[in-house]
């Protein structure tokens, strides 16, 4: 076996664990928490939300995404950047669906599942298709520029053209980091737009989003505020074993 972390896969992760991270795992394990719901284990859900809470200050997130005393956001663990995206679409879609058949009764779910339109860039990692698959929904590319970043014109004319066929976009994927080259959506000119049109916008910033606790790359998330949701990686590059892959 060739580790990620090896030297011998070109440092693609430079690491992902650390000796405190071991320590953390062997903890779990041996504790053996079924931690699936507040109910299940209280002390463990709410050890995740206060632990989520610190994560998103030390990246500086809005307090919207945040628990706080008694907020309406809060993070949740998921094991991988896929799983984040595909709760987020399924989260958009039931959203959808009740906003639909509230102004217009007459149509069924399945009538508004058939006109559903997600949008990702076309640098976008695979694992955003794939939701829109189990979703069952269709899923459209919006071309990068020549910087590998999709920006506000491009998601408009998109938009513009499905809506006149009778479609209805309701999700679009920005990526904070991209897997290919590590570009980085406009969320100052997508955000608007989204928020516009009423389309869930989630962030996927798995790859590089561990940088955003250094302040020299904080301006790279100027325009997460108009974002649903948004995650990133810790068992990327802040040295935590897998799975930890944190959702707002």
């Amino acid at each position: 076996v060739t580790h990620w972390h090896s030297p011998y896969f070109f440092a693609y992760y430079p690491a992902a664990s650390s000796f405190p991270a071991l320590l953390a795992d062997m903890l779990c394990g041996g504790i053996g928490c079924v931690g699936f719901s507040w109910a299940s284990s209280p002390a463990c859900t709410e050890l995740e939300t206060v632990m989520l809470d610190w994560l998103g200050k030390m990246i500086n997130l809005p307090e919207e995404f945040l628990a706080g005393k008694d907020g309406q956001g809060g993070g949740v663990i998921q094991g991988s950047a896929s799983e984040a995206t595909l709760m987020a679409l399924l989260a958009a879609r039931t959203k959808t669906i009740r906003t639909v058949q509230s102004e217009k009764p007459e149509l069924t779910e399945a009538d508004i599942m058939g006109r559903l339109v997600a949008y990702a860039s076309d640098q976008a990692h695979s694992s955003v298709e794939r939701a829109a698959l189990i979703g069952g929904v269709k899923i459209k590319n919006v071309s990068s520029d020549d910087t590998f970043r999709v920006c506000g014109s491009a998601l408009k004319k998109v938009l513009d053209e499905d809506k006149a066929s009778g479609l209805i976009p309701f999700f679009f994927c920005a990526t904070l980091g991209t897997t290919p080259c590590c570009s980085f959506d406009k969320l100052l000119e997508l955000g608007p737009i989204c928020n516009k049109e009423n389309i869930w916008m989630h962030i996927d910033a798995a790859y590089a989003g561990s940088a955003f606790i250094c302040p020299e790359f904080r301006h790279l998330l100027n325009g997460v505020e108009f974002a649903d949701s948004f995650n990133f990686n810790p068992h990327k590059w802040l040295l935590v074993n897998f799975d930890c892959s944190t959702m707002w």
